[in-house]
């Protein structure tokens, strides 16, 4: 195989894992999140929150995964980024981690949202 196909197969390959960690998370978190969430008096603010859920537990996996740059000082042009298979495997390994980190950071938003939705519960007596 290629370089240049193995970056191709790659990239897509490392992209659709990373979408499959977001969705792997809301589908984890999806039921727990829902009975909090459906605790919260002013059902407008319940209703917001259980929309962008799914879209908050996948972008950040996402947008780790697209952090990444295949270009650097060494290699500036496409023909330098396909020169080396280890530099690939490198690039898609912090792909990997970089989709790992964002969605762990994600995940705390989310824990700060849902401590505060408690607190605030607690506080209101409901």
């Amino acid at each position: 195989m290629s370089n240049e196909l193995y970056l191709i197969i790659s990239y897509f390959v490392t992209g659709i894992g990373a979408i499959l960690l977001g969705a792997g998370v809301f589908f984890l978190l999806r039921r727990s999140y829902m009975r909090i969430i459906s605790l919260v008096p002013n059902r407008n603010f319940s209703a917001i929150l259980k929309k962008v859920f799914l879209a908050g537990a996948v972008l950040p996996a996402m947008l780790g995964f697209f952090s990444v740059s295949f270009k650097s000082c060494t290699a500036d042009t496409y023909r330098k980024v396909i020169e080396k298979r280890s530099y690939l495997v490198e690039k898609n390994q912090e792909q990997v981690s970089s989709s790992l980190n964002y969605t762990v950071a994600g995940l705390l938003g989310w824990s700060m949202i849902v401590f505060g939705i408690i607190v605030y519960i607690r506080k209101t007596g409901n």
